[in-house]
């Protein structure tokens, strides 16, 4: 049975929406578990007796749990034993609140065995979704921290965690603050890359780019696309043979950085480092890539709460939401390369004026089988109620998807997606229905990780 989406969990009223990005180090005690990493969305329902979620986990083994219940991998050390809510502020260690699962405490161990379910995803991670209700025999009543939900302040920590520990990391592999996620408008940024930006004169003369950038609605994964002209990109692509035999113009960085124009600041993001193997690929499990036909790059990726950047994308969020349209904000692109070793092109950072309250063009499935055409402005793709509800098993398809652009699934939620190419991928919903995305791929696997 596939599991119920939160939205169909709990229907009516106010609710009060949070969310957690689970990471090696937030753990207090050191993880043994690296590549591990998570997402979870919470719903408080209006009466403050029941909190769904939505917890999807990366690089941890649910064998046990799943099918036969034979563990995916024969190392154990990734095995998970406990999936734990405790009660504590961001780190400290604090008391078990609730356990959906426990293997080595028979007493709490199915806390939520009423309505817990797991999901073999496409892609190996596992979702966990479930409810803890006031009538859960929790160590600590959900009742105690129903006015901590309703009184945070926007984006502010709940004294709660997600902890998942696991047999090579005991006392927890990964671990996520909830935090207030109320939904707000996507913002969208723009940033135009020149040598004449940059503090230090520059030796490619030739260089450009541009770039479009969105903040999604919970503020946890920044999407963009950089589309840089006139450097050489070569080692990066295909065979990794540069494209010119002139190397003053090849790649070596491609950043992120926290300052105001006409300053230098520290490293925030790097999407690629040759030079610091420390900070290389922060980005490698989303980012593409591609040369055009005219001979520029461009570069598509999501900068995610979840991603190793040395400044976290959360210290910018409020500041990109409260700045008007063509207003700088503190970060900018710096691409750097051989002949110019501190940055041949620089881009400062300005939210665009479809910021905020501007409406999309709206493009709404209402009958089986729709394929919506996007346009080369804002819009909205929609599938109404009405056919998500269908008892036919469908197919949609939303055509020209990019990165400026919104989703609403209605209803339904997505168990899985399949990437078919650079620009199209398949995502298998709960109703029973498929959806083909055509375009921005990247945008829309953020979008559907929040929906």
């Amino acid at each position: 049975m596939p599991a119920l989406s939160l939205e169909q969990q709990d229907i009516t009223g106010i609710q009060v929406r949070v969310a957690s990005v689970l990471t090696t180090n937030q753990e207090v005690t050191p993880s043994n578990n690296p590549g591990a990493r998570g997402t979870s969305i919470l719903l408080l329902n209006p009466d403050g007796d029941a909190l769904s979620y939505q917890l999807t986990v990366f690089g941890l083994d649910f064998g046990r749990f799943i099918g036969d219940r034979t563990p995916f991998t024969a190392d154990t050390n990734d095995d998970v034993t406990k999936v734990h809510i405790h009660n504590a502020i961001r780190g400290e260690n604090g008391p078990l609140a609730f356990a959906p699962i426990d293997l080595s405490d028979p007493t709490i161990d199915n806390q939520d065995a009423d309505d817990l379910q797991f999901q073999l995803n496409m892609d190996g991670s596992v979702t966990l979704t479930g409810r803890w209700e006031l009538t859960d025999p929790a160590l600590i009543s959900l009742s105690e921290f129903v006015d901590d939900f309703r009184n945070v302040a926007r984006g502010g920590d709940i004294p709660l965690y997600w902890n998942v520990h696991t047999e090579g990391s005991p006392s927890g592999a990964i671990r996520g603050q909830l935090i207030e996620r109320g939904l707000q408008s996507p913002v969208r940024l723009t940033s135009e890359l020149t040598t004449s930006q940059e503090v230090t004169p520059s030796n490619n003369p030739e260089a450009s780019g541009q770039s479009v950038l969105q903040l999604n609605s919970a503020g946890d994964a920044l999407s963009y696309t950089l589309t840089v002209f006139g450097l050489d990109f070569g080692q990066f692509i295909g065979d990794g043979t540069a494209f010119t035999s002139d190397t003053s113009d090849d790649v070596t960085k491609v950043h992120i950085h926290n300052a105001v124009r006409g300053e230098n600041g520290p490293l925030a993001f790097a999407l690629i480092d040759l030079e610091d193997l420390a900070v290389n690929d922060q980005d490698n499990d989303d980012l593409i890539i591609s040369r055009n036909e005219d001979g520029s790059v461009t570069l598509q990726g999501i900068w995610e709460t979840s991603d190793p950047a040395l400044i976290p994308l959360s210290d910018f969020v409020n500041t990109i939401r409260g700045s008007a349209a063509g207003e700088d904000i503190p970060l900018y692109w710096n691409v750097h390369t051989v002949g110019s070793p501190a940055g041949a092109i620089r881009g400062q950072w300005q939210p665009d004026g479809l910021t905020g309250s501007d409406l999309p063009n709206s493009l709404v499935a209402s009958t089986s089988q729709a394929t919506l055409q996007g346009s080369e402005g804002y819009d909205r793709f929609t599938l109404g109620d009405e056919v998500v509800e269908d008892t036919l098993q469908q197919h949609f398809i939303f055509e020209d998807f990019d990165v400026l652009d919104e989703m609403d699934l209605g209803t339904a939620t997505v168990l899985s997606t399949h990437v078919i190419s650079s620009d199209r991928m398949v995502a298998n919903l709960s109703s029973g229905d498929t959806l083909t995305v055509v375009g921005d791929i990247i945008t829309a696997q953020t979008q559907m990780m929040t929906v």
